[in-house]
C-alpha cells in the first residue's frame, strides 16, 4: 500500500470515529433540504469535493453518517428543444474509457484545473442506504435538466461497483462507477470539512428549525 493510499485510509478511520457519535436521525425532508440547500450554494459551478465536505458535517449534525465516495459519471438527457437529440457527459477517468471516438466528438465533457477529468465525488450513507450528490447541478452548465440529488439505493456497496439512476420525471439517466483513479478528489477533503464546519452547524441548525432550502437561499442571498 502506498503512501498515499495509507494516508486515505487513515483519514476514513478517523472520520469514521467521529461519525461514530451522533445525534437521532433528523427526518429525511430535513436532509433533503440540506442538499438543496448546498446544491444552492454551488450552484453550477464545478466543487463537488466542497459541497460533499459541507454537507458530509451537516449530515453528521442531522444524525446521518455520510461517506465521501469518488466516482466516474455518465449522464444522458434528451434536448427539450429537440428530444432526438441528447445531451451526454463523460465525467472521470472510468467513464471517458467507455466512450467510443463519435462520442467523443459530440459528448459534452467535464474538464477540471489543467484539462485533466479528475472525475466527481458524491457520499453515501448505510442507514438508509442513500446516494447524495448535491452538485450534480454543475451538469445544467452543460444543457442538463439536474437536481440536487438524493437516491435510494439498494446498497453503499454494490458488487458491481456501480450505481444505475434513472429519474424519470427528469428523462435523466445517470450511471455512477465507484473509481480509485478519481480518489485524487480527496486530497484536500479533511481541510475542506473543517473549513466548512462553522457553516455546517448553522445550516444545520436552520434546517432542524425548519426553515426551507429557498428560506435558506433568500437570508444567504445566493
Amino acid at each position: 500500500m502506498g503512501r498515499n493510499a495509507r494516508l486515505r485510509k487513515d483519514r476514513a478511520k478517523k472520520r469514521s470515529a467521529a461519525a461514530s457519535q451522533l445525534p437521532p436521525q433528523a427526518p429525511l425532508e430535513a436532509l433533503q433540504q440540506a442538499i438543496e440547500a448546498v446544491g444552492d450554494k454551488f450552484g453550477t459551478d464545478n466543487r463537488c469535493a466542497d459541497a460533499a465536505a459541507l454537507l458530509i458535517t451537516v449530515g453528521k449534525y442531522l444524525g446521518y453518517k455520510l461517506e465521501p465516495r469518488p466516482v466516474s459519471l455518465i449522464a444522458a438527457q434528451p434536448s427539450s428543444t429537440d428530444p432526438s437529440l441528447k445531451y451526454e457527459a463523460y465525467i472521470g477517468p472510468a467513464a471517458a474509457r467507455t466512450m467510443s471516438e463519435e462520442e467523443r466528438e459530440r459528448a459534452n465533457k467535464d474538464h477540471l484545473g489543467d484539462g485533466e477529468n479528475l472525475g466527481h465525488l458524491v457520499l453515501t450513507c448505510d442507514d438508509p442506504p442513500l446516494l447524495l450528490d448535491p452538485n450534480l447541478r454543475q451538469l445544467r452548465a452543460m444543457g442538463f435538466d439536474a437536481p440536487s440529488l438524493r437516491a435510494h439505493i439498494h446498497t453503499s456497496r454494490p458488487e458491481s461497483g456501480t450505481w444505475y439512476l434513472p429519474i424519470g420525471e427528469l428523462n435523466l439517466e445517470l450511471f455512477y462507477i465507484l473509481d480509485d483513479e478519481a480518489s485524487v478528489l480527496l486530497e484536500n477533503f479533511d481541510a475542506a470539512v473543517a473549513a466548512a464546519s462553522v457553516e455546517a452547524r448553522s445550516l444545520a441548525q436552520a434546517v432542524q428549525a425548519g426553515y426551507t432550502a429557498e428560506q435558506i437561499r433568500e437570508v444567504a442571498a445566493y
